[in-house]
Parts: structure tokens; C-alpha cells; sequence
């Protein structure tokens, strides 16, 4: 299943991250505001990053509206 994080370079967010990926997800996009990837250095090779501001629908729509459609 894809599944997008919303704010996943914060704290919480990256928990998240590892939490799904330790449950075997494989399809992890982190949407983030900054450029602080530090947080989820470790498994970086493992998600997508995309940056947007979640205030601005345009940069989420774009993103949802992209997102491969698993059936």
C-alpha cells in the first residue's frame, strides 16, 4: 500500500516512518515543509522525500493526484 506521512521529518513523523517500515511497508513517501531530512538519515534509501507546505493544497494535491494507484 502506498502511504504518505505527512510531517515525517519531525519527531513524531520519523517514529512513524520507522514504525511502518519496520511492519514490512514498502511504498513510505515523507512530505515535509523543511529540508531537515536529518531525522530519518538512517533510512533514507528506504522512502521517498517530497517537500511541500501541507498549508498550500497545490503542493499536496499535486502530490495525492501523482501517487501510483495500487488495485
Amino acid at each position: 500500500m502506498a502511504i504518505l506521512v505527512t510531517g515525517g521529518t519531525g519527531f513524531i513523523g520519523a517514529a512513524v516512518v520507522r514504525e511502518l517500515l519496520a511492519r514490512g511497508e514498502r511504498e513510505v513517501t515523507v512530505f515535509h515543509v523543511s529540508n531537515a531530512i536529518w531525522r530519518l538519515q538512517d533510512v533514507a534509501d528506504q522512502v521517498t522525500f517530497v517537500q511541500g507546505d501541507l498549508g498550500n493544497m497545490s503542493h499536496l494535491y499535486d502530490r495525492v493526484s501523482t501517487q501510483k494507484r495500487i488495485k
